[in-house]
């Protein structure tokens, strides 16, 4: 499922590439099943040499998988684009990046943008239009796998509460 573009990105790839992509290089990421499935559907039609890699660094939870960039995320290129960008099978939460959603219970959701990896963080705040997209998405794809998410995974970022879900 291709994730719309909001105004708010173009800024946020630039500040992005000036990082060198840092956040691509450490961290859990989290994917949604579809997801999941659609990034192997696309490894599978366009690079199967790579899909053991994928599969080996994805675990299975309740509803989503986390994808563990060890390193570095197995589809940056050499200077630090996504591969999967283009291709419409770019994760929710890398197109929504720097804000992720926090809470365990879906009355505490909340948006924080993370603070550590670059400075897309100043290009967010409480009412800016990306939060408007992803809540309605969020809204579509249920609370309730956001919720366990966080419970499995708290995230490892400094973070800035930006406002409740």
């Amino acid at each position: 499922m291709k994730t719309p573009i909001n105004p708010v990105n173009s800024r946020l790839a630039s500040a992005c590439q000036q990082a060198e992509a840092s956040c691509c290089k450490t961290g859990l990421l989290f994917l949604l099943e579809d997801e999941y499935k659609a990034i192997v559907s696309w490894l599978t039609d366009n690079s199967p040499s790579e899909l053991d890699e994928f599969e080996s660094r994805c675990v299975k939870h309740d509803g989503f998988y986390l994808y563990d960039q060890k390193d570095c995320c197995q589809f940056l290129t050499e200077t630090n684009l996504c591969r999967l960008h283009l291709e419409g099978v770019k994760p929710s939460e890398c197109f929504w990046w720097p804000v992720q959603i926090y809470g365990t219970e879906p009355e505490n959701l909340e948006f924080r943008v993370a603070t550590r990896c670059c400075t897309a963080c100043e290009y967010i705040d409480a009412n800016s239009s990306l939060l408007d997209d992803i809540t309605k998405r969020v809204g579509e794809l249920g609370t309730d796998v956001f919720c366990r998410f966080r419970k499995v995974y708290l995230g490892n970022c400094g973070k800035r509460f930006l406002r409740k879900l």
